[in-house]
């Protein structure tokens, strides 16, 4: 043993340490943290979270995390070093920095324990291995028990894994003997005692748990919301508790060339192993190479290194050395194998062992060759993702490295063989063709950027302008780059935001949980705040905003709910709310007690406990940005915004709150908050934001008034002294009393629970008042400037840049007072003077479900190109997904018309609300022959999106619509529904095309700035081939077809307030046409797009307005109100490609409608109502399938074609 070891030194210590390489950390998590426009986080599963590749961490984050970790690296190192002073000859075991583990190790190659354990225990995939202190490291039934903590070696930070020559199978309650180590305090690199095998006994074992294991935790991401935690290698967020944003980190070292993502950790570090093996970096190895491609396949084979060691032999006690004493290249062929065996005696249980000792033995071999102050070449972490994919360990492979920076992954039928005459190092390496896998070492951020160029848009670009950085002094753009730090992006107003009822459903229904909300509202925040319009009405001193949930729900269990008397009777009944709740209507009674439920709680003897939930959690929050934030306690502002029950909570918290905080508590960051169990919070609230309040009832309830407090500290308090005095001022723990600078109460009028608030100043001044909306220079609302503050401020100061602030003026009168009682007049106008800046407090919301009135200017039809332009002929790359990152809703539809009369559809449905939320839909349908039968429908939610060969596909869970390489047919293919399996094939009959240059109709008043627009992109006939199958078979759809691309790049029912569609094909012949009406807002604008087709050949295409649909006759349906369409007259005119006049024409009675589809029918009917009569939307479908005849007239030649038509007709508002 000594021999070996002794063999180890002299292969490492005798030549060069290998060159730092250029780590790079990446996170595994569907939210991209370094993007302002990120989206939500979607229901993730492990599986799901595997398929997605690890995101790289900005090169800012980068240099901080790589500092970090090799300085938390040095303090273990010194820690350990400590620890083995203090305890002696007490028995125990240290872990040394720079280690990989035995089941962090396993994890990182994807293999499993031998045993199987009876629960998954968690483990640290880092290699900065286990100190005392930072957990157990046990895993339940493992046969290597605590082998996790490693025996360090004496004074040197790098140590193997114990022996497992006492290894021993444990039940599950019985926890393994800890091997015993003797401890050393130096530094002496021929002092190998320290490697000798303890043969310790569970007896002489002794646990030692130091409590301050040295850790860390580095702020990242673009607003510095989450933390990498060190050494585990975990990101969390920082503020809230993780939902579904927790991932797991991983230091990369080796990448694949293709991708430059991270090659497995245990394949990286076997990489890094062979390459200190062979010392790849000197000139000796490059003349190796060439020795080798001289000799011809029998030298190539001489310089391939095996990934993984073969069987391993029994060590040999010495090994000699050359005459200069260094190793020769026949004794460092070995020298894997060497220290590998030299880890264990006894041969490996499991090829999954025997890679674990070989990673151990790799990790060793790392360490040496750097140098106890030398670089961390190691890879670290958990991989779960690997090349193209799924994770590999590559166990037959062997490795040829080309040059110091590339190598090549080879399986065996790739390797140099003198038998077959390969040798891939001169006919393919060395000549730039592509063989096996590439590998990097070291990562590359110009190739990089080139892989995975950002995404840029205007709406990304303001967002990262206003995105706010947590961190002090550090702004987001230089996270990405070393930029200038810019004062403005560093975080002066800090808002928590308070939900209110109903976060008990988010246990049940992710979708729900308040934090996806708020970072979704972080969003609009960010792209409001990047825009030049808002931030003109910033005060002078003001830099970024930053918004934070308070959770306060979470933490709360109301389950000891019913009867207490506080004594100890063995009588007494105790129950819960699930002891009440019967078990009919289990859904709704679900939600009414996790959503309703909150209210009555408040009323009852818990309300105490619910507001010292909500201080709890904001004292908490508040105190963790201040310590990550020095300096905010003295200089930044904190605004509430709360909403519905957490406007109500706020007010009693508010109106006990101290005017001013007490000075003892003025410093956050050092104060106990456990010892202290504040009743208030530690911060003044600068603004209060009610969002959908009922405040202004229970003001009513507690017959109270809303009064400003008495030595208040906002500016128009001080300007006005005379009025800051009990006469028009309450005082603290007065109910409606709130130690507040300003209230805002946010109306929608459609909220049924949102109340006013002036009335409850008072309610004879209130009348006087005209109402107020939230004035707005974009199309958010935190673009309010006020006469004499800002939204944000309460202050007088200039706004930025000298630019005019738009005032918000005083509210005049609508009538005089019938009762002049100058006094209390005066009085009502000072307090509301003092509760807000603006002298009222409820504001309306100009709610988006309608538009002004812009008139047809506003829309730049694409009728107005097909004047110039009749139609542009489609390629492939016309056909991508545009995935914009606002509000839009973009389709690809798929009609099908069977040769035996079968009418069927597909469809894959991608929407963004707001910039929030994507969702996705696939829709098909079989319309039934006979009318007596039901037709069959599917519907499903769709998840997992992904858009791969650079937007031309789609794909999801189950489903999959993809496009040939010549770009001239699609593939449709989806399982999401077992009762509806959809296989089809669509392929060109004639070229694709839109009408017009580019198939798009504008909307906005300045056509190079438009806020909206509608694209039409055709494959207006097909052949199509496949099934549907369902329960009862399959449907062959063996036939004809047509494809449609369409984007609404705006809210859709401000695009159009109603629709029609016909598609019909003949034997020859096939003509679409595709119609809308805008909405009054663009003057009721027909706009219309259609296309004749015959042969194959595109015959002509026509736009508006002499391309038209007609409804000629009308019945009158009673459900919907709406003119159902009872006979049609579609005309399509235009010019052949020879200058021919052209005009097609259908007409006639559409018989009995195939169906018609309430689009809201799945909604309540209190809900539907609700949402009919404020918007103004009620949206039915009509669908037909008649057999009809087109007339065609080309150049005066007419002639007649019998088909099929499907046909559509849409109301919507």
């Amino acid at each position: 043993m000594a021999g070996a070891n002794q063999y180890i030194r002299q292969v490492l210590h005798h030549t060069e340490p290998p060159p730092p390489v250029n780590a790079r950390f990446f996170y595994s998590s569907p939210i991209p943290i370094d993007d302002p426009l990120s989206p939500l986080p979607p229901p993730t599963t492990a599986t799901a979270s595997a398929k997605r590749p690890p995101k790289a961490f900005s090169e800012y984050d980068n240099a901080a995390l790589d500092k970090a970790w090799h300085d938390l690296r040095r303090k273990i190192l010194k820690y350990n070093e400590e620890q083995g002073e203090k305890s002696g000859s007490n028995d125990g075991s240290r872990s040394r920095a720079g280690s990989t583990n035995i089941q962090g190790s396993r994890r990182g190659s994807g293999s499993q324990p031998a045993t199987p354990r009876s629960k998954p225990i968690r483990l640290p995939a880092s290699s900065l291995s286990q100190v005392e202190g930072l957990g157990d490291g046990t895993s339940e039934g493992s046969a290597f028990g605590e082998a996790t903590h490693v025996p360090d070696t004496t004074g040197n930070p790098f140590v193997r894994a114990p022996s497992r020559k006492q290894t021993v199978t444990t039940s599950r309650n019985e926890r393994p003997a800890r091997p015993q180590v003797k401890q050393h305090d130096t530094y002496d690199w021929d002092d190998d005692s320290h490697l000798l095998d303890q043969n310790a006994t569970a007896a002489e074992t002794k646990d030692v748990r130091p409590s301050s294991a040295p850790s860390n935790k580095v702020a990242v991401g673009v607003s510095r919301l989450h933390q990498v935690e060190m050494p585990n290698l975990q990101m969390t967020p920082i503020y809230w508790t993780p939902v579904h944003d927790e991932a797991a980190v991983i230091r990369g070292t080796w990448f694949y060339q293709e991708t430059m993502l991270p090659v497995e950790t245990a394949v990286a570090n076997m990489l890094e192993a062979g390459y200190v093996d062979l010392q790849v970096w000197t000139e000796t190895w490059k003349d190796e190479l060439n020795s080798a491609v001289e000799v011809g396949a029998v030298g190539e084979e001489k310089i391939v290194h095996k990934l993984w060691p073969d069987k391993l032999p029994k060590p040999p006690d010495s090994r000699p050395s050359s005459r200069h004493g260094t190793a020769t290249r026949s004794d460092r062929d070995d020298l894997l194998r060497a220290v590998t065996s030299n880890l264990a005696e006894g041969a490996p249980e499991t090829p999954e062992q025997t890679r674990d000792r070989a990673v151990e033995a790799a990790c060793d071999i790392i360490d040496i060759s750097s140098g106890p102050g030398g670089a961390d070449n190691k890879a670290s972490g958990t991989s779960t993702y690997g090349y193209n994919g799924a994770t590999r360990s590559y166990s037959s492979f062997g490795v040829i490295y080309a040059n110091a920076k590339e190598a090549r992954l080879l399986k065996p039928s790739l390797l140099p063989s003198r038998y077959y005459g390969r040798r891939p190092l001169a006919s393919y390496i060395r000549k730039g063709h592509k063989l096996g896998i590439a590998v990097v070492r070291g990562f590359d951020q110009r190739i990089w950027n080139k892989i995975h160029p950002s995404k840029s848009s205007p709406r990304a670009a303001k967002a990262q302008q206003g995105a706010a950085t947590s961190a002090s002094n550090v702004p987001p753009q230089a996270q990405a780059k070393d930029d200038v730090p810019d004062e403005n992006t560093n975080v002066t107003d800090l808002i928590f935001v308070i939900h209110g009822i109903g976060q008990q459903l988010s246990h049940r229904m992710e979708s729900f949980h308040f934090t996806h909300a708020i970072n979704a509202f972080r969003r609009e925040v960010n792209v409001e705040v990047g825009s030049k319009e808002v931030r003109a009405r910033f005060r002078r001193d003001m830099g970024g905003i930053m918004v934070l949930p308070i959770n306060w729900r979470h933490s709360l269990s109301f389950e000891e709910g019913g009867y207490r008397d506080g004594s100890e009777n063995p009588a007494r009944n105790e129950f819960t709310l699930a002891d009440i709740t019967p078990e009919t209507l289990p859904s709704v009674r679900g939600i009414v007690n996790d959503v309703m439920s909150d209210i009555p709680y408040y009323l009852s003897h818990h309300q105490p406990k619910m507001m010292a939930a909500v201080i709890r959690e904001a004292n908490r929050v508040y105190q963790l940005w201040c310590r990550n934030n020095p300096g905010f306690a003295d200089t930044g502002r904190v605004h509430l915004i709360a909403h519905s029950l957490g406007s109500i909570m706020a007010l009693d918290i508010l109106s006990n709150q101290p005017t001013k905080v007490p000075q003892h508590l003025s410093d956050p960051t050092s104060i106990d908050l456990d010892a202290e169990q504040l009743d208030h919070f530690l911060f003044q609230t600068s603004n209060i934001y009610n969002v959908g309040s009922p405040a202004g009832f229970f003001l009513l309830l507690k017959q109270s008034q809303l009064l400003p407090r008495v030595e208040g500290p906002s500016a128009t308090a001080m300007d006005d002294p005379i009025a800051n005095t009990l006469t028009v001022c309450g005082e603290r723990a007065q109910y409606g009393c709130p130690a507040v600078d300003n209230v805002y109460n946010i109306i929608n009028p459609y909220d049924p629970v949102a109340y006013r608030m002036n009335a409850a100043v008072d309610a004879t001044y209130s009348a006087t008042l005209k109402q107020a909306f939230v004035p707005s220079a974009t199309p958010g609302w935190f673009g309010v400037g006020t006469k004499s503050s800002s939204i944000w401020g309460g202050s007088t100061t200039a706004p930025k840049d000298g630019a005019q602030m738009p005032t918000l003026p005083r509210l005049p009168s609508n009538v005089e007072m019938e009762v002049h009682n100058f006094s209390r007049e005066e009085i009502a106008e000072k307090r509301m003077a003092l509760l807000n800046d603006n002298g009222q407090v409820d504001f309306f919301l100009s709610v988006g479900i309608t538009e002004p009135i812009y008139g047809p200017s506003a829309i730049q039809s694409v009728a107005d190109q097909a004047k110039e332009k009749p139609y542009t002929e489609l390629n492939k790359d016309d056909l991508r997904w545009e995935c914009m990152d606002s509000t839009n809703v973009e389709t690809k539809s798929f009609y099908m018309l069977s040769d035996d009369g079968r009418v069927g559809m597909a469809q894959v449905i991608y929407s963004n609300v707001l910039g929030v939320r994507t969702t996705a839909q696939f829709t098909s349908k079989i319309f039934s022959q006979d009318p007596s039968k039901p037709h069959a429908w599917s519907s499903t939610n769709l998840s997992n999106l992904q858009f791969p060969n650079d937007k031309h596909d789609f794909t999801a869970d189950n489903c999959s619509i993809t496009i040939s390489e010549k770009g001239t047919s699609y593939h449709i293919k989806s399982n999401a529904d077992a009762k509806h399996i959809v296989d089809l094939k669509f392929t060109q009959a004639c070229p694709g095309l839109v009408v017009g240059k580019d198939g798009t109709s504008y909307f906005g008043t300045d056509p190079q700035k438009y806020w909206g627009r509608m694209i039409h992109k055709f494959w207006p006939r097909c052949q199509v081939e496949g099934q549907i199958l369902r329960s009862d078979g399959p449907v062959d759809f063996k036939g004809k077809g047509m494809f449609v691309h369409a984007l609404q790049g705006m809210k859709p029912h401000f695009a159009a307030a109603k629709w029609n569609f016909a598609n019909f094909h003949s034997p020859n012949v096939s003509a679409s046409l595709m119609n809308y009406t805008t909405p009054p807002s663009y003057g009721e604008t027909p706009v219309t797009v259609g296309s004749v087709t015959k042969d194959g050949q595109i015959l002509f295409t026509g736009a508006s307005p002499d391309t038209k649909p007609e409804h000629t006759e009308t019945r009158s349906d009673p459900d919907s109100d709406w003119p159902e369409p009872a006979a049609v007259r579609f005309t399509w005119v235009g010019k052949t490609a020879d200058g021919k006049d052209a005009k097609a024409v259908i007409e006639g009675s559409l018989g009995e409608r195939a169906d018609r589809i309430d689009v809201m029918g799945e909604l309540p009917k209190f809900v539907k109502s609700i949402v009919q009569g404020a918007s103004g939307v009620k949206a039915y479908i009509y669908q037909y399938t008649p057999k009809m005849t087109l007339k065609l007239d080309v150049g005066g030649e007419v002639t007649e074609e019998e088909g099929l038509l499907f046909s559509e007709a849409t109301f919507i508002s």
